[in-house]
């Protein structure tokens, strides 16, 4: 579970090879799950959803984030999606008044890819190998 003094630990780190903010407002983008597969392919990492690149914690709709959860979850074992399937258990969580999802990537077994496409991070982005 993440407490509100572990996430302003990453907030205040800012983004990096193995953390990445994502602002998540109308739902997760393909951009996540290239960030998932760079992630899988590397060192692993957290992915935070309802932050802006620069640290604006945003959050996202509160209503929206078991939607969100299950996408992620079904995008992510889906093998016409990704190459092979992972298991990811995204968590919800709150800082003050805003509503956050964590994504905690594990290191893969490489060459993971998403819609066909490999990934490896380099600084803070994502690259297609």
């Amino acid at each position: 579970m993440t407490g509100e003094r572990a996430f302003k630990r990453f907030l205040a780190a800012g983004e990096s090879e193995n953390v990445e903010f994502k602002r998540c407002s109308n739902g997760v983008r393909d951009d996540t799950f290239e960030t998932v597969c760079s992630f899988l392919n590397g060192a692993g990492g957290d992915i935070f959803l309802g932050v802006e690149d620069g640290g604006s914690v945003r959050g996202i709709a509160r209503d929206s984030a078991d939607k969100i959860v299950a996408d992620i979850v079904r995008v992510a074992a889906n093998p016409a999606l990704f190459s092979p399937p992972v298991n990811l258990a995204p968590e919800v969580f709150r800082v003050g008044t805003r509503t956050l999802v964590r994504i905690r990537v594990s290191v893969g077994t490489p060459p993971h890819s998403y819609k066909g496409v490999a990934y490896r991070r380099v600084g803070d982005a994502d690259v297609a190998m």
